[in-house]
């Protein structure tokens, strides 16, 4: 992408460019890709965060990044100036799967930006994580509904069907229309995967499985009848009442669960046990371990003394020491535990010896399932990657892996097709 910034500043297309990113992206690896290589040396930048970001915003620079939670504050003061001459010509919404939701807020603000700025450019490694729908949004920013329609309301009616209660407000695509959505967007997509022009290594998923013990099984079995009951209800009131239950069976097969009063309570170790023998069985390679809830990772702590953790709490400093570390093969002792929101979008971690990913239970979010296991099987990479994914067998384990390899199926659909569209142009 800098290639094409710039190439459209030497023809004088554009004079500065927006780039719009996760925050650790803004602060890491847009200015890193700046500076490593000599050709875009340069482009100048200034990040727009923090408390001086107006100030930051006056700098002439070539490049203004900011990230998604900045877009509200940058849309309230091009409002408050009541301008529609905005000072850049090139939108970048980067990581744009992050904007999938029609009526998001984040959303919202990036279209109305995309409507004042003449050139646009999405980039996602994961355009559809968990359906076709997610699309839209995405692709309107683009065109601005001239391929799937002006609006999410004729998009649903003609590509969709609603499902479940009418408040619930959820839609599924119509059976077939899969093959017309790829056409109508095929003219402005381009995929660029490492795989088709490098010798990319294997990637190797593997599962490991693990059997609840009796008294966990007891617990477990419990909750897992209670939302069987409140499921065959259909009650909308109890929709809530069913997530809380969901989330409960999953964290119960982990390992532990919080109350209503946000305690927590350990129910069963198996799944640190797994991961302790994981790590004993690298004989002191390091191992990523991808976690979701903060008692998992207080397990952890027991079972992996000297545990590194990056979540959304920890500081700028402090991920930049441990990246840094995990990169050059000194992090000691070799085991990094994330939370996959605080580590999922472009950071680079495969110069390292690191090889080893351990997801500590299953994720509804196939977008940060790809995202994190590309920190390590990407371009550069030099041998295998293997990805581990804990389940405890006979739960609800089984129904959500299973439902992450039928999002992947969809999402590779959707790629193969766009490669093959490109190839034939």
């Amino acid at each position: 992408m800098l290639s094409a910034i710039s190439r459209m500043f030497e023809y004088r297309w554009i004079r500065r460019v927006l780039i719009v990113a996760p925050l650790r992206v803004c602060y890491r690896v847009w200015p890193d890709e700046i500076r490593k290589w000599s050709n875009f040396n340069h482009l100048t930048y200034s990040i727009i965060h923090g408390s001086d970001k107006k100030n930051r915003l006056s700098i002439p620079s070539h490049i203004h990044l900011i990230n998604r939670d900045g877009l509200r504050w940058l849309g309230d003061l091009i409002r408050r100036r009541n301008s529609r001459m905005l000072p850049w010509d090139l939108l970048v919404i980067d990581e744009s799967s992050q904007y999938k939701t029609w009526s998001a807020a984040c959303s919202k603000e990036a279209r109305e930006l995309s409507t004042q700025i003449p050139y646009r450019v999405i980039m996602t490694g994961t355009p559809a994580p968990n359906k076709l729908i997610d699309l839209y949004p995405q692709i309107w920013m683009l065109d601005h509904g001239e391929s799937l329609g002006p609006n999410v309301t004729q998009f649903r009616k003609e590509f969709c069907h609603s499902v479940g209660a009418y408040k619930e407000g959820r839609y599924e695509l119509n059976k077939g229309r899969e093959a017309d959505i790829y056409n109508r967007i095929a003219h402005l997509c381009l995929r660029l995967d490492a795989a088709d022009y490098l010798s990319m290594p294997p990637k190797i998923e593997t599962d490991i499985e693990v059997d609840l013990p009796d008294h966990a099984r007891q617990v477990y079995d419990y909750l897992e009848n209670e939302l069987v009951v409140v499921m065959k209800q259909q009650i909308v009131k109890q929709v809530g009442q069913a997530a809380a239950l969901y989330n409960a069976c999953r964290q119960v097969a982990s390992g532990g669960v919080y109350d209503v009063n946000n305690q927590h309570h350990t129910i069963h170790n198996e799944f640190d046990v797994a991961v302790r023998d994981l790590a004993d069985e690298l004989q002191g390679k390091p191992l990523l371990i991808a976690y979701q809830f903060n008692h998992e990772v207080e397990r952890l702590k027991k079972m992996l003394p000297g545990l590194h953790i990056i979540r959304g709490g920890t500081s700028q400093k402090e991920f930049d020491r441990i990246i840094n570390k995990w990169n050059d093969g000194t992090l000691n002792p070799p085991y990094l535990a994330v939370q996959p929101q605080a580590l999922s979008y472009g950071i680079n971690m495969q110069s390292g010896p690191g090889r080893h990913i351990v997801w500590y239970g299953p994720t509804d979010n196939l977008d940060l399932y790809i995202q994190l296991n590309a920190r390590l099987w990407r371009q550069g990479v030099q041998s295998a990657v293997t990805i581990y994914r804990l389940r405890a067998r006979q739960t609800i384990h089984d129904m959500i892996w299973g439902r992450t390899d039928e999002k992947q199926d969809v999402q590779s659909s959707l790629l193969q097709h766009l490669r093959e569209y490109c190839l034939n142009r």
